[in-house]
Parts: C-alpha cells; structure tokens; sequence
C-alpha cells in the first residue's frame, strides 16, 4: 500500500508532480522535452568528457587498427558455446568501441 500524500516530504512531492507532468505530456511534447535536453547538454560540453574518457579506456598496448583484436575475434570462433550471433555482436561492439578499424 502507498503512502498518503500528506505524508510525503517536499522532495517527494516535487519529484512526484514532476512525474505527474511527464505522464501527462504527449508523445510529442516528450520527444520534444528530451531533445531539448539533450541538445543543451551537448552545448554545455556534457559527452564531450565521456568520450575523452573512452579513448583512455583502451589497454596501453592497443594500437586501434592492430590485428591483435581480430586475431581474438578468429580464435574464439573454435571456443564451443560462441556461435554466430554472438561473434557478430563483439564484432560491431569492437568496431562501435573502435578496437578494430572501421
């Protein structure tokens, strides 16, 4: 059973008139409100600091584009239990993570 709404603390109530509003929106208006969103954190440079994080993410002995990743790729192939979707999905995530050269 939930909780009267008297006996919610300001912050609940504020987070639940803001889900109240969001539930009310259209499709539109939602698509709308989150593109916004996006876009402003874009501008104030929000992703850009994730993506400087990726590229230092990767093993020192890395080189993008080198064939130790590839030569990974076909020698889990033998390994039983690995079929073809599964290879496929590490493919592109390698190729998406910029581990192969795309």
């Amino acid at each position: 059973m939930s909780r009267k709404k008297c006996r919610l603390s300001p912050e609940e109530l504020n987070m639940h008139e803001q889900a109240v509003k969001l539930r009310k929106m259209t499709d539109r208006q939602l698509v709308a409100c989150f593109a916004a969103e996006k876009k402003a954190a874009y501008e104030d440079g929000e992703f850009q600091g994730k993506r400087e994080v990726l590229k230092h993410q990767r093993p020192s002995n890395q080189v993008i584009g080198d064939t130790g990743v590839k030569a990974f790729l076909e020698d889990i192939q033998s390994v039983s239990g690995i079929g073809t979707v599964t290879m496929k999905k590490l493919h592109n995530l390698a190729e998406e993570r910029g581990y192969l050269g795309v």
